[in-house]
């Protein structure tokens, strides 16, 4: 037998309790929701800190980055800076001490003594002395000359350590191309600006070899109308090279290290003095900018 259906107020009474137990269903679910709501939303505020901290943190990890490369750059510069000057310093050195032990076994190849020969700062090795000067004095420097041309070639002259020393050069490019070269030697200014103070020393035969052997490099490389400028690099003698207006015909860069490489291999008073020469190349950012350079 089926259920009697209900009457009017149970009816009523009974879409009213189902009513209350939905709304109270759904207030629960609505709680709930709005408790999971309210704690994302923290959880997202939180994130969002999180990210702004990330984005600070990572913003300041780029400038510490700049600044490394700032402070990395400044240490090469000095480092190159004080090492051109270890090098000069040691090649000054090296050159009083070569010339006096060149002086030694030239005498004693002659048969001079320290008093016939006069003084040594009177003798040009690259020269024969003058005839006009006359005398027994000239007769003995043409006489001890060729032994001292002799002595510097023989091994152990000067008994040092071996050293090594370095140029240190740059190549300015735009747009890939080469625009200008800067070559800077471990020589003192002054062999350019004050020639006669050196004569013939390490220093200034080691800038004519260079200057030598950066002539032949620009001519191989179809620049030998490019401008060449001497100039003061900190006090030590420097080589600009304008290349914007030469139409290259190889890397510049290789013809020069060609170059030194041949210096290290031909220049006898480089090794009879214990020394091998280098080229370092550098950023050009690494030397000195133009406003510290003095031009010739």
């Amino acid at each position: 037998m089926s259920a009697a259906p209900p009457g009017v107020v149970d009816g009523l009474g009974t879409i009213a309790e189902w009513r209350a137990a939905a709304e109270e269903a759904l207030a629960a679910e609505r709680a709930r929701l709005e408790d999971a709501l309210r704690e994302a939303r923290s959880r997202l505020e939180e994130a969002e800190q999180h990210v702004e901290r990330l984005e600070q943190a990572s913003h300041l990890a780029e400038a510490g980055l700049q600044q490394l490369d700032d402070e990395e750059t400044q240490r090469i510069r000095d480092a190159v800076s004080s090492g051109l000057m270890v090098d000069a310093a040691l090649l000054t050195t090296r050159s009083a001490a070569l010339r006096r032990a060149v002086h030694r076994r030239a005498l004693d190849a002659a048969g001079l003594s320290a008093v016939e020969a006069g003084p040594l700062d009177g003798l040009d090795m690259d020269r024969a002395p003058p005839a006009a000067s006359g005398g027994a004095g000239a007769d003995h420097a043409a006489r001890l000359l060729p032994h001292l041309l002799a002595a510097e070639r023989e091994p152990g002259v000067l008994d040092v350590p071996l050293a090594a020393i370095a140029a240190v050069a740059s190549v300015e490019l735009e747009d890939g191309l080469p625009t200008a070269m800067a070559v800077v030697l471990p020589v003192p200014w002054t062999v350019y600006a004050e020639p006669s103070r050196h004569g013939d020393d390490l220093c200034a035969r080691l800038a004519w070899r260079v200057v030598a052997a950066l002539g032949v490099a620009l001519r191989d490389v179809g620049a030998a109308d490019a401008p060449v400028r001497p100039v003061s690099e900190d006090g030590r003698l420097s080589f600009q090279v304008w290349l914007a207006d030469s139409e290259l015909l190889g890397s510049v860069k290789d013809a020069v290290t060609s170059g030194i490489d041949q210096i290290h291999e031909q220049a006898h008073e480089l090794r009879a003095a214990g020394l091998e020469l280098y080229i370092a190349w550098l950023d050009p950012e690494i030397l000195a900018p133009p406003e510290d350079r003095h031009d010739a």
